[in-house]
């Protein structure tokens, strides 16, 4: 058989003299015409060959039940399945090309599992008050094929909307803002009112024009208004907003909740420590302005981080309370307070306690965590000019895959580097002992406790002799800290010990009859024997004998003789 999914028996037995059909199966998953064929092979009748046309054509779609969804409120939503007919993993993007604005996919990817199923939502979006919106969702893969849903969906009037929360300083005045969204494709006119039971001036809204205000199709407008708490307790009111649809009243109402925030004491807490290393103090907060109307009140608490050491944190930082619930007696809450960071960090964090029936405090605290103590020491040696390498592996403690970065502290030697400087840590199983201490040139140090992690490979590459470098080599991820000593060696010098080629010794011969030449010697040394005038050729020349003076030209000839 040949052609894409054309499925049917790899044999087929036919009694003597006799017919039989052969079924086929086409199963296609890709749309549109294509070819195949059938072969028939026998080793008595030969061989039969038929061609195939094969077309196929699009899939009905599956029809999702009908949503319903409030217009400008909350949403209704499906999920809907993938199934994966390969046995390989596919990517697939669902959207839904006809109508994006009244139904959303996400997310925009779904991966599927071989012979898997993948999930994803469709939410409803309703830009029309009790009219059927439809739409086709369209999911698609160059191997797997398409799927396709059909969609509806029915707008119903507003009923709960989500609550607007402000925070202000008792005695003060904050301002704050309801974000609201024309759900309609047309522009309308909306009127704009608070509803409180609270006294005058602690609500008010503040926009310039409360009637009629002009809002544009799909478009968002933040509708602002003002809180001026008096006493340190829950506030609540409802802004309304409506409008005429189709002869009808819409109306939206959003919740306000205002809480008042005791006027700051200054006071100030710092946590200090070691990361790696457990901390635990207790902490004792005064609240400010309580008053506890009933015999006993409940309360809670939280903790506001910087978003960067949220995740951190989370695990670090535990504080468990002392004081179960409040009394009018009660003017300060206890707390133990653990803390055991993984990593070193520095950051300001707010402490809030929270009164069940309104009223918060807020306790700003500095938490601070040094550089963990070492965590082993590794050794490369290498010679002058020439690069070594030392490799060891680091687990990773958490059970999922991190990102990491690798770096030597500006104070390090520039003779070290560490490779790779950045990447991503393999999952592994909580060590207890990050890294055994020590290591050796060239050679692998393990973990502790197994798990797979990154494997580190430190370069030393000295410029010159001398004592040896030490460098501070540190690994971070999102939530712990490794530091390790490098050291940097050289080898041993060994002064060479050479053998002397040169025979100093006279021979016995020798050394006679030099002692002999020099008993022959007259005495005087020969340097004083040679400036004697009668012994200096030159002088004795141009000297005057008795009845004769040497002429220039005798002198010449003279030394001319000597040198022929």
């Amino acid at each position: 058989r040949e052609g894409h999914r054309v499925l049917g028996a790899d044999t087929m037995r036919i009694p003597a003299k006799s017919e039989k059909t052969y079924d086929l199966v086409y199963s296609p998953m890709l749309t549109g015409p294509t070819e195949g064929s059938v072969r028939f092979v026998s080793a008595q009748l030969g061989e039969f060959w038929y061609a195939l046309r094969l077309d196929a054509l699009d899939a009905s779609a599956a029809v999702v039940p009908e949503m319903v969804s409030e217009v400008g409120g909350a949403r209704g939503s499906t999920t809907l399945d993938i199934e994966n007919p390969l046995d390989e993993e596919i990517l697939v993007a669902p959207s839904c090309p006809d109508n994006p604005r009244n139904f959303i996919v996400a997310p925009p990817s779904v991966t599927v599992p071989p012979f898997g199923v993948g999930k994803f939502r469709v939410t409803y979006a309703p830009s029309s008050l009790n009219q059927l919106e439809t739409g086709t969702i369209v999911a698609t893969n160059e191997a797997a094929g398409t799927w396709t849903w059909s969609v509806s969906g029915r707008g119903a009037e507003p009923t709960k909307l989500p609550a607007t929360d402000i925070f202000v300083t008792l005695g003060q005045t904050g301002s704050g803002s309801v974000s609201f969204q024309n759900p309609f494709h047309d522009p309308i006119y909306v009127d704009v009112a608070i509803e409180t039971d609270e006294d005058a001036g602690v609500w008010e809204d503040i926009l310039k024009k409360r009637q009629g205000v002009h809002v544009d199709g799909f478009q968002v407008v933040p509708i602002p208004f003002k809180f001026s708490p008096r006493a340190m307790t829950r506030h609540e009111a409802t802004m309304v907003i409506t409008t005429k649809s189709a002869g009808d009243t819409l109306t939206w109402r959003y919740p306000l909740i205002g809480i008042a925030e005791a006027v700051p004491k200054g006071d100030h807490f710092r946590i200090e420590g070691k990361a790696r290393r457990r901390c635990e103090m207790g902490l004792e907060v005064f609240l400010h302005g309580l008053k506890v109307d009933v015999p006993i009140e409940h309360y809670t608490f939280e903790v506001v981080v910087p978003e960067s050491e949220k995740h951190h944190l989370r695990k670090a930082l535990v504080i468990k309370p002392l004081m179960a619930s409040l009394t009018p007696k009660t003017r300060s809450l206890r707390f133990a307070v653990a803390f055991r960071p993984k990593r070193a960090v520095s950051c300001s964090i707010d402490f809030l306690v929270n009164k069940q029936s309104g009223g918060r405090w807020r306790f700003p605290i500095h938490l601070e965590a040094i550089e963990p103590e070492i965590d082993g020491t590794v050794v490369v040696e290498a010679n002058v000019n020439e690069k070594a390498e030392a490799v060891f592996s680091l687990a990773n403690p958490d059970p999922e895959a991190c990102a990491f970065t690798a770096y030597f502290t500006p104070d390090s030697p520039a003779e070290f580097s560490v490779k790779p400087n950045v990447g991503t840590m393999l999952p592994g199983k909580s060590p207890e002992t990050p890294l055994k201490p020590g290591a050796d040139r060239g050679v692998a140090v393990e973990t502790a406790d197994g798990g797979p992690g990154v494997d580190l490979r430190i370069r030393y590459r000295p410029k010159e002799y001398g004592g040896d470098r030490v460098g501070k080599l540190v690994v971070t991820t999102k939530e712990n800290t490794w530091v390790f000593e490098v050291m940097g060696t050289t080898p041993e010098y060994n002064v060479p010990v050479a053998t002397t080629k040169l025979n100093t010794r006279i021979d016995p011969s020798v050394d006679e009859a030099l002692k002999v030449a020099q008993r022959r010697r007259r005495p005087g040394t020969i340097v004083r024997e040679n400036l004697r005038a009668e012994n200096y050729t030159s002088r004795r020349l141009l000297s005057k004998t008795p009845g004769h003076e040497i002429t220039p030209k005798d002198l010449m000839d003279t030394t001319r003789s000597q040198f022929n």
